[in-house]
């Protein structure tokens, strides 16, 4: 299935400080319809009660994975936090094309939105939650769970 039609299932982000959590809620729910047979579809609510989010604050980074690999024991999936080097890109394109494995999300700097063109509001100093699809001709496919806060207004439904 391609990533255009993959993500027309996507949800984006509903506040500035969810791109993390909608990430996880994303790739869950995708491997979960595409491989796990008795796996019921998450709402953003579990998905913060699974990883401990509270709502206006981030999460524990250090706690999201043993969180996660808690509520995944019973899927008999783990989840992996893994830092790749920026000549290991084949190793993370290897996990986009694996029909066992989550799409990876990976972390941007906060100044992502701002190279794209888009001006942002205040002083953004988190990291930002994308997920890769893969690459193709030097392209690389993604999705930013960012698109409301993110959209120019050209591209706004109805301007």
């Amino acid at each position: 299935m391609s990533f255009e039609k993959i993500i027309e299932e996507f949800q984006p982000q509903k506040t500035p400080l969810q791109c993390e959590a909608t990430c996880i809620l994303n790739t869950l729910n995708e491997l979960g319809k595409r491989q796990i047979s008795k796996f019921k579809e998450l709402k953003m609510r579990d998905v913060k009660r699974i990883c401990g989010w509270k709502e206006g604050l981030c999460c524990n980074e250090k706690m999201i994975v043993p969180l996660l690999n808690n509520f995944l024991k019973r899927y008999n999936y783990v989840w992996i936090d893994t830092n790749f080097q920026k000549r290991e890109i084949s190793k993370l394109l290897s996990i986009c094309t694996s029909e066992e494995k989550s799409f990876p999300i990976i972390s941007v700097p906060s100044n992502f939105v701002e190279y794209h063109g888009i001006k942002s509001i205040g002083k953004n100093t988190f990291d930002h939650a994308i997920i890769i699809f893969g690459m193709k001709n030097d392209l690389i496919h993604f999705y930013d769970p960012n698109e409301i806060y993110t959209r120019k207004p050209s591209l706004r439904e109805g301007n």
